[in-house]
């Protein structure tokens, strides 16, 4: 139940909240990041009079050897992104259900990294500058959507950028995206090397 609001600016670059585990310099093991809870809450990074985006800090920043995350009913407004999952991202077990991510100067979702199993529930991914989802060409795992609501962002809707194993797709409410420049991108645009890809439903 937090709220994160009049985050400054030209301060360096960082993010609202991060989960990050990685084993200590010079030493053998380091304690994982697991069972994470994240609810009811919400990320508001504007900037002065409230209508201008942050283009210094993403909402939730996830690297290196975090598991079992669920981010529930919470909101990433105004972030240079709203959901980060780094391309250092080695855990297993993401899950996002009625998560918001909007506004934002890049991507409103950006998943990276070589972690498994990325689960997206009744998402809602708006008016984002770049594209509403983007699985980068390192994450080859599982992702799987149900219920996403993407429109209305510059870019794509939804970008899998590569060699996605394991894409699924149900029931999207998808529209408005290539925003200012129709018809240069997609409700959704699939990577050449990607296999496994299941749409299903719902109206793009």
């Amino acid at each position: 139940n937090c709220k994160f609001r009049n985050v400054p600016m030209n301060a360096g670059e960082g993010q609202l909240i991060k989960l990050n585990s990685k084993v200590p310099v010079g030493a053998l093991t380091g304690e994982r990041t697991d069972q994470i809870r994240i609810e009811n809450c919400v990320m508001d990074a504007f900037v002065g009079s409230g209508t201008t985006a942050n283009s210094q800090v993403d909402g939730i920043m996830i690297e290196n050897d975090v598991h079992t995350v669920f981010v529930t009913n919470t909101s990433f407004i105004r972030c240079r992104r709203g959901v980060n999952v780094g391309v250092g991202w080695t855990g297993n077990f993401l899950y996002f259900q009625n998560v918001e991510a909007e506004r934002a100067i890049k991507e409103g979702f950006l998943i990276g990294g070589t972690g498994n199993f990325v689960t997206m529930d009744n998402i809602f991914s708006s008016t984002n500058e770049s594209h509403g989802v983007h699985i980068t060409a390192d994450e080859n795992s599982s992702v799987n959507m149900t219920n996403p609501n993407i429109r209305d962002n510059v870019g794509h809707g939804i970008l899998m950028d590569g060699t996605s194993n394991n894409l699924s797709v149900i029931n999207p409410a998808i529209g408005g995206n290539s925003r200012g420049s129709s018809g240069t991108n997609h409700g959704i645009a699939i990577g050449s090397n990607s296999n496994n890809v299941y749409i299903a439903g719902g109206k793009i």
